[in-house]
């Protein structure tokens, strides 16, 4: 190997990049002062949190958030049992791992092949591509209400493969990419519009309450989320009808061929949606029964429970439960599914609302001061759709993650500065971040699922015009869905 191609591979290398995300982290620490509400913890852990945010960037996600941890107790910004109890210790990791474990198993039992089976096999379906087309979107919208969102999109990822196969449509052809990209938009869409098994809203539910002191539940999100879904269902078909692919193999498809080459759905999977139900409803069905004053008793217990706990009992059920002969859950082949790298970083990302808002480091204040000037004389909407074509525009790029996590606090930090800005409205527009920052579709850098499409499936050139077209539409749809969110959270929340 020559001197020139050494040197272009270290100055290439993740040794480089980690390097010279250190030397950013050591020069913010020596340049930031002190004042406008910033403390020396304060510029500390924005110097440690700029550099990390370059490593989750240009290097990894996994270590780097680890790594994230330690520094905070390096840089003397919180204590050790603060950290650990604030990071991995926190619910939202324990609730992402244990309804991971339930889709796991759900998918293992055939159930999302046979709900998916329900949806195209319905009578008016036949002959109809653009209706085949919808159902099939549907299908993974149901069951992405439940499901983590990457176990959801490997399972339609190989029914797409299966159908086009059986169709014989090439993967240079319109028809192809429409649907490769179709199951990547849907997904992205369900990222954000859900919080069960999700990672991002999660993260925000999270952040939310250490900015605010609200916390939002999975019934109000849903309130919102689900309606989303259906607009999110329309604005994925009207790309597709600009696109206006050859859709004529689809026309003479043969759904009950198709179905019949699917797996089925094992006993021990009805067991599993069963339980599943359960879960939902006891998460769900007591903050109901409360607003309307009924059963408050049993309901206030549930609620005591929190959102983790009945999926808990329920994944114990499973393993005990047989079926076949087996148990329904095979917990140890489930529990190899579980990405722990995941866990890691979204405890990462949890501890970041600890300091963010900590009136020791004064990161929010100082935030809040430097941004009032610019946008306090803004309209909230235009705020909001500001924020949301920032988080869109860099999540094409980079983990949804962070753009998510940056437009949140830019957003709060402005909404909190102006004044007379309402919760709900807050609310809403973390909501809808949620899913601007999921729209990930552009590249293959974007989340965990965008190279298993863009690669092996479809070309970013190819594929460029038609992601544009989504993109666009979803955007409008996503900030104008902003004042509706906000209303319903008002019914919750008041003011």
């Amino acid at each position: 190997m020559s001197a020139d191609t050494t040197t272009k591979s270290f100055w290439s290398s993740v040794i480089f990049r980690t390097l010279l995300a250190v030397a950013v982290g050591f020069i913010l620490w020596a340049i930031i002062p002190e004042g406008n509400g910033l403390t020396a913890t304060g510029v500390r852990f924005l110097a440690i949190f700029i550099a990390c945010m370059i490593l989750w960037v240009a290097v990894s996600t996994d270590w780097a958030a680890l790594l994230f941890l330690g520094m905070l107790v390096v840089g003397n910004i919180m204590a050790p049992g603060a950290m650990w109890a604030a990071s991995i210790g926190n619910p939202i990791v324990a609730l992402v791992l244990v309804y991971t474990l339930l889709a796991v198993c759900l998918t293992q039992n055939g159930v999302m092949d046979a709900i998916t089976a329900w949806f195209i096999t319905r009578p008016f379906v036949k002959g109809r591509p653009y209706a085949f087309m919808t159902m099939f979107f549907a299908a993974h919208f149901v069951v992405g209400i439940f499901m983590h969102n990457f176990a959801i999109f490997i399972v339609f990822l190989n029914i797409i493969v299966r159908l086009c196969k059986q169709l014989g449509v090439e993967k240079n052809h319109k028809l192809y990419i429409c649907l490769m990209l179709g199951n990547l938009w849907v997904n992205g869409i369900i990222n954000g519009a859900t919080p069960i098994a999700k990672t991002i809203p999660n993260i925000i539910i999270g952040l939310i309450e250490s900015l605010t002191g609200v916390v939002v539940t999975y019934g109000q999100w849903l309130a919102v989320g689900i309606p989303f879904m259906v607009v999110g269902l329309a604005v994925v078909i009207l790309a597709i009808r600009i696109i206006n692919p050859d859709v004529s193999a689809l026309r003479n498809l043969d759904v009950d061929e198709f179905v019949a080459n699917t797996p089925k759905m094992t006993k021990g999977g009805k067991i599993a949606i069963v339980a599943t139900l359960i879960v939902v409803a006891v998460t769900i069905l007591p903050e109901i029964f409360l607003e309307i004053g009924i059963l408050t008793g049993i309901s206030s217990y549930l609620m005591g429970l929190g959102i983790s706990v009945p999926a808990v009992i329920a994944i114990a059920a499973l393993c005990l439960i047989r079926a076949d002969g087996k148990p329904v859950m095979d917990y140890i082949s489930c529990i190899k599914e579980v990405p722990l790298a995941m866990l890691i970083f979204i405890g990462g990302i949890m501890v970041m609302g600890v300091p963010l808002s900590s009136p020791e480091t004064g990161v929010l204040t100082w935030l809040t001061n430097i941004l009032d000037p610019i946008f306090g004389g803004m309209p909230v909407m235009l705020i909001i759709a500001f924020n949301l074509f920032g988080a869109l525009l860099i999540t094409q790029f980079v983990s949804n993650t962070v753009p998510a996590i940056l437009f949140l606090n830019l957003g709060v930090a402005i909404f909190l500065g102006m004044g007379g800005v309402s919760i709900p409205m807050i609310i809403a527009f973390s909501v809808t971040l949620a899913v601007a920052s999921s729209l990930a579709t552009l590249a293959p850098s974007a989340t965990i699922v965008t190279p298993l499409v863009i690669g092996p499936h479809v070309t970013m050139g190819n594929s460029a015009v038609f992601n544009i077209i989504f993109l666009v539409i979803a955007f409008v749809a996503t900030v104008a869905w902003a004042p509706v969110t906000a209303g319903i959270m008002s019914l919750f929340i008041g003011g």
